[in-house]
């Protein structure tokens, strides 16, 4: 699993490359936020697994953060996702048939612990990556912008 960011977010296109060094099932989803902060652009960094269709994250955050997460499953045929109550899904991407790599990129407002989920249309394995963002005024000034990528 992986989380990087760009900084300060580019004009127009980027480009997003990774190479594995095996035939594994990757999802890689890129996301642009803008008023993040230029110093601490990420407050905490949480990973969760487990096997269900309920696929979850925990993260720490502040009233100021905005709380994200990539939820990433594994399974055979293509998952649909339903985000938890109060969350945006940002994108959602399905990888075909085979062993996909199917993932939904979600967001909710900071607080002390947030928790971001979603509901799968199968039981699978899954993975969850989660970031709260640093707002450099509070948490309505994190909108999409600033670019992260996850990939799990």
């Amino acid at each position: 699993m992986h989380v990087g960011y760009l900084f300060p977010a580019t004009t127009g296109s980027i480009t997003v490359v990774s190479s594995v060094s095996a035939a594994i099932s990757k999802a890689l989803i890129a996301a642009v936020y803008t008023g993040v902060s230029t110093t601490t652009p990420i407050s905490t960094f949480s990973v969760s697994s487990g096997a269900s269709t309920s696929p979850q994250i925990a993260l720490n955050s502040s009233n100021n953060d905005t709380p994200i997460a990539f939820l990433h499953t594994y399974l055979t045929g293509i998952a649909s996702f339903t985000t938890g109550a109060g969350e945006i899904e940002r994108q959602e991407i399905t990888a075909g048939t085979g062993h996909d790599a199917d993932g939904v990129l979600t967001e909710t407002a900071g607080g002390s612990t947030v928790t971001l989920s979603a509901l799968i249309s199968t039981s699978a394995t899954w993975l969850a990556i989660g970031v709260s963002l640093n707002s450099t005024i509070g948490a309505a000034a994190v909108v999409p912008g600033f670019q992260v990528i996850l990939m799990g």
